[in-house]
């Protein structure tokens, strides 16, 4: 069995071997920190910093929420396409109207041309005058 001088030198032995151990572990966890762990939090602080602030976001929520705020709803844009619409249809119509009263001038006059010089045949005149004061197109 072991006396106490041995169980003596045997804790010592452990301690000393414990100590030793830990002095290894501290060592090899502080390399550890330094090559693995410390670059990554500097790297994670840099991109932090680069981060836009609250205020920058708020200001920049501020200027959107404006914008928005500006924008014409789908009510009026509606109403100005309407709008658009019914003057370009308006238009057109004021074409064709100043196109169609040419159009029957020209008509009336051919006709009178046609009458005044015997060139038609009193059925045929007629079916003339009858396409002019309907506004239709003459058919052969």
């Amino acid at each position: 069995m072991l006396d106490s001088e041995d169980k003596q030198y045997i804790s010592e032995q452990i301690g000393s071997q414990l100590k030793q151990n830990n002095k290894e572990i501290i060592v090899a966890l502080g390399e550890f920190l330094e090559q693995n762990i410390l670059p990554r939090i500097d790297n994670l602080e840099r991109t932090v910093s680069t981060l836009p602030t609250k205020e920058y976001i708020d200001k920049i929520a501020d200027n959107l929420e404006t914008k928005i705020a500006n924008l014409p709803t789908k009510q009026y844009l509606d109403d100005k396409l309407a709008d658009a619409v019914s003057d370009t249809v308006n238009l057109i119509d004021k074409r064709f109207a100043k196109r169609d009263a040419l159009d029957k001038d020209f008509k009336t006059t051919v006709t009178e041309v046609v009458e005044e010089h015997d060139l038609a045949t009193p059925s045929q005149l007629s079916t003339l005058k009858k396409s002019i004061s309907l506004n239709t197109p003459l058919t052969a």
